[in-house]
């Protein structure tokens, strides 16, 4: 089974991705092989979903013969329908309803190609959940099905070619997902007019969302990853809202060329996840967003860097970034014009990427981290003028055409008492020749302070107003032949060890000079300081 998860902040927002999650038959008291072991997506249910009795089928037994009209109206227990015998008893009680949710889901040696018994069923308030049917072929048995409580996940349908059988599903109370089939179009559901999410994910032969175009939201998510055929989001139109806390992730779609398709989708405080489109041009058509939670955009992939997105136009109205915003192996990117009116983010991460400046971005005040690593186009910080304090770390690193720090002016402060700092940390940036735009830098906390491996930094000018480096100061493999202002620094700035060495200049008689000053600090010799 194909996987693919949300990393780190992602985790956190429960996104529809193909994941093994472990809420699996054991939970029904169940055990086997195959998809047994796994459950969906996450899916928000609406209508709840009722519990599977230990045996997997709960209430099930009796006689009934097939074919006689009309059917009574009766309701049975949620069920989990794992074997042949299972489906057998489910056919036998002739349900009309399902309190809770129905769960189809074989285990090894049951191959079912039908569901026809299942015609009496009207309706399910939990989940339906259809699920690594390999032989079957065809949705008939469920035609008669008018209302779903919680989502309907359809997995791992590997002969069913078509959604004849659900154009009758009028009510869907939770997500609609749709993973690892070989369905060519979304043609089929014709009843159905709202959902409460959607999830599309790897099914390799898709095309077209078009049939999706008379189902509107809001959504509480929306995901569309892994279709290797879908070139366009035309059909989504009617989505125009994603509820706050919720999020829109489109990935790994290897064809898709435009995000047409969501142009009426309005939301606040979500999460925006777009990871290798790379044929993606541009992020026109994405909706209209002021405030998000994070928004990620490249590649998570350290092998599959994304080789797409040229242009930022579509996001010129978002103003704040609450949590992470993330630019990561993009190769292509070379600006961030179109995010205008940016002016604050919760962090800020930008690796491997071709961006020559940060500019338009204007950023101030307060945020929680800076990285700023292996972009060998970018020539200065400008755009962070308004940044005083980083309240855990700043990373620069790998960045081969940086000459300076200019853009950190304002910056005061690196870290706090709070524990997680790790300080500020220079490092490989061959060309970086001065520290001057950190003069008003008072301390560190939480964390050191490193300059590692900068051949063509000659001075620590900048340095002079610091008054706290809480843990420890490596100065390594630099162009320096002199500390400088550290020698000026009061007693008691700095804490912790002091490494120096491998610089323009043996500097060991000044590092004596500089313990002679600092009695928190020391040479550890692998003892640590006392």
């Amino acid at each position: 089974m194909k996987s693919g998860s949300y990393r780190g902040v992602a985790a956190a927002l429960g996104l529809l991705a193909l994941a093994s999650c472990e809420s699996s038959a054991a939970d029904h008291g169940q055990s086997g092989a195959s998809g047994g072991a796994h459950r969906p997506w996450h899916s928000d249910s609406g209508g709840g979903s009722g519990a599977l009795s230990e045996g997997g089928a709960a209430g099930i037994g009796g006689e009934a013969g097939m074919g006689e009209p009309p059917v009574p109206a009766h309701s049975c227990p949620a069920v989990g329908v794992w074997t042949q015998a299972d489906y057998d008893a489910l056919v036998a009680q002739r349900c009309t309803e399902i309190k809770g949710e129905l769960w189809i889901n074989p285990r090894t040696f049951w191959h079912p190609r039908s569901l026809a018994g299942l015609s009496t069923i009207t309706s399910v308030t939990g989940d339906l959940t259809l699920w690594g049917l390999h032989s079957l072929t065809s949705l008939d048995g469920l035609q008669n099905i008018t209302q779903v409580g919680g989502s309907l996940t359809l997995r791992e349908l590997d002969a069913v070619t078509s959604l004849d059988g659900l154009q009758n599903l009028a009510q869907l109370g939770g997500s609609l997902v749709v993973a690892q089939t070989i369905f060519t179009s979304l043609d089929g559901f014709s009843s159905l007019r709202r959902i409460g999410g959607l999830a599309v994910a790897d099914n390799g032969a898709l095309t077209s969302l078009s049939a999706l175009s008379s189902i509107s939201g809001p959504l509480s998510s929306l995901e569309i990853s892994g279709n290797a055929r879908l070139e366009s989001l035309t059909g989504l139109e009617g989505m125009t809202e994603i509820a706050s806390g919720g999020y829109l992730s489109v990935t790994r779609n290897p064809e898709l060329t435009s995000l047409k398709g969501l142009d009426n989708l309005r939301a606040s405080r979500i999460s925006v996840r777009l990871w290798r489109n790379p044929q993606l041009r541009s992020l026109e058509h994405i909706g209209q967003f002021s405030e998000l939670t994070q928004l990620e955009l490249g590649s998570e992939d350290e092998a599959t860097p994304d080789p797409g997105l040229t242009s930022l136009t579509g996001l010129s109205n978002l103003t704040s970034i609450d949590g992470a915003f993330i630019i990561r192996r993009q190769s292509t990117l070379t600006s961030l014009q179109g995010l205008d009116q940016l002016r604050s983010v919760g962090s800020l991460e930008l690796e491997e990427t071709r961006l020559e400046s940060l500019s338009p971005i204007a950023l101030s005040g307060t945020i929680s981290s800076l990285l700023v690593r292996s972009n060998a186009s970018l020539r200065s910080l400008v755009g962070l003028g308004g940044v005083t304090t980083i309240a855990r770390s700043l990373d620069i690193s790998g960045n081969n055409a940086l000459t300076s720090l200019a853009g950190l002016e304002a910056l005061t402060q690196i870290g706090s008492a709070a524990p997680g700092g790790m300080g500020l940390s220079v490092y490989n940036d061959p060309a970086l020749s001065s520290l001057a735009d950190l003069a008003k830098l008072e301390s560190i906390r939480g964390g050191g302070l490193s300059l590692n491996t900068l051949p063509a930094l000659t001075s620590l000018a900048g340095l002079e107003a610091v008054r706290h480096v809480d843990d420890g100061l490596e100065i390594l493999a630099t162009g320096l032949t002199t500390l400088g202002p550290l020698l000026a620094w009061p007693a008691h700035t700095a804490f912790g060890s002091v490494t120096v060495a491998d610089n323009a200049r043996d500097l060991s008689a000044e590092v004596s000079q500089f313990l002679a000053n600092q009695p928190d600090a020391c040479i550890d010799y692998g003892d640590g300081c006392p």
